[in-house]
């Protein structure tokens, strides 16, 4: 069925300017989850691939780059009277994309929440000695800039690199308080004194050791803060639930295999030119094309790259703070039992989650635990009314339009 922008029109009048989206769920090969986005903590949880469904992509354009691809992956649908239809075909009907997005379609950001972690899987890392180091694995390290193989083989950087930025939300409420204190850290750039002798010798112990990890400095995860990781900078998502933005891309470049885990000698080089090498000859023109030394060797790393969340507004009602910075915008929503927040209207789409709670958004029923009212758009020049109806505070984080793109 094919609709046309009078019946989107007529949804978009009724719903006071908001549309809502079916959650899309991406599968990963390299790690597993806490069961937040779905059944996804067991070495069983895992689709015809072998891949883990530990992505939900927040109102997505863009279809993810795995290995073995399926079709539509990562691409969002929107909810309709007539049915479910992808967001991305949506937009080739003439005046769609100015009804959801405005002027705005071509900075439009993808955002994720990554489900990091697992169930019994802690391993002690083979740097180590002692059990107490033991950890949960997390996205292994990695790097983005850009690069990707093009017809006939040949590696160009195609596009800038994959800038990216997290939120840590708070896990200390329904329905994630069953998870208990996560005390995890994540890793970003390299310690001081590392060279790139170092880094070369440790990609090439891809799948035979976890000598990488070794080489990044470890910083603590904490809800309400965040960072954004520039491109060229090597980084290992920590094993907590993250809120991701980033450009709206797939291009990847891993340096290191699972935390604990061991390839087979004779599937390395096969799983290393699909993972790690992807066109890249060896280790040294590994380093060269992808690595940004000087970002990742930064005495003030921290101070330049961490991003604490942002208080803009608060009273009796709840509050509103910034969660993303940079060239990225966003902002969480915490509204209070049996109270109401406003937000004027804004030329820019926002799209945005139910993280917890119940209530309503613009008179139109939210609900975290409702798989089609917890995703949402709000299109542009639309006030914005949040009432909490709960019994608990009511979450949302939301996300807008890249500021920039370089």
């Amino acid at each position: 069925m094919v609709i046309q922008l009078e019946q989107l029109n007529q949804v978009l009048h009724k719903q006071n300017g908001v549309l809502f989206a079916l959650p899309t769920i991406v599968h990963r090969s390299m790690y597993r989850g806490r069961n937040i986005v779905a059944k996804n903590s067991g070495e069983k949880d895992v689709d015809d691939r072998g891949y883990y469904p530990v992505e939900w992509w927040i109102l997505s354009l863009t279809k993810a780059e795995n290995p073995i691809p399926k079709e539509n992956e990562g691409l969002t649908p929107i909810i309709l009277p007539e049915g479910n239809f992808v967001l991305s075909e949506l937009l080739s009907i003439e005046g769609v994309e100015r009804a959801i997005f405005g002027d705005y379609r071509k900075v439009w950001p993808l955002t994720k929440i990554l489900d990091i972690g697992g169930d019994n899987n802690e391993v002690v890392p083979s740097f180590c000695d002692c059990v107490e180091d033991r950890e949960t694995p997390p996205i292994p390290c990695h790097i983005h800039n850009g690069y990707t193989i093009v017809e006939g083989g040949k590696l160009v950087q195609t596009q800038p690199g994959k800038l990216e930025a997290y939120f840590y939300p708070p896990l200390n409420l329904p329905p994630y308080s069953y998870l208990g204190k996560i005390d995890v850290f994540a890793r970003f750039g390299l310690n001081p004194g590392v060279s790139k002798e170092d880094v070369a010798k440790a990609l090439s112990e891809f799948g035979k050791s976890d000598t990488f990890y070794s080489l990044m400095p470890k910083y603590k995860v904490s809800p309400f803060e965040g960072w954004t990781i520039r491109t060229g900078v090597l980084h290992s998502p920590a094993p907590y639930v993250t809120f991701e933005i980033q450009y709206p891309q797939d291009d990847f470049h891993f340096a290191s295999w699972v935390l604990g885990n061991r390839i087979p000698s004779e599937k390395i080089q096969e799983i290393r030119n699909q993972f790690q090498f992807r066109g890249i000859k060896d280790e040294m023109e590994w380093i060269e094309k992808l690595v940004e030394w000087d970002k990742n060797v930064h005495p003030l790393f921290e101070q330049l790259f961490k991003r604490p969340a942002k208080i803009i507004e608060q009273g009796e009602w709840g509050r509103r703070y910034q969660i993303f910075f940079d060239e990225f915008y966003g902002e969480g929503f915490e509204v209070e039992p049996l109270q109401e927040m406003k937000r004027d209207p804004d030329e820019r789409p926002i799209a945005g989650i139910v993280w917890n709670g119940i209530g309503f958004l613009n008179g139109n029923e939210i609900n975290q635990e409702c798989i089609i009212q917890k995703e949402f758009i709000v299109v542009p020049f639309t006030p914005i009314t949040i009432r909490n109806t709960g019994k608990t505070t009511l979450f949302i984080f939301t996300v807008f339009p890249l500021k920039s793109r370089a």
